[in-house]
């Protein structure tokens, strides 16, 4: 296990995509530093919808 990579875990759909737009992009295992794909959103939660 010499294989470094970084994961970000967000919870904030629009910090997560503050992330990918100004900072970094995370695409399997790839990372670059500007936006190379818009992170998929979660499923609304039924709490929320309705």
């Amino acid at each position: 296990r010499d294989r470094h990579t970084i994961v970000l875990v967000t919870h904030h759909v629009e910090q997560a995509e503050r992330l990918a737009e100004d900072l970094i992009c995370v695409d399997e295992k790839t990372v670059c530093h500007k936006p190379c794909r818009p992170l998929p959103r979660p499923a609304p939660r039924p709490e929320e919808s309705g």
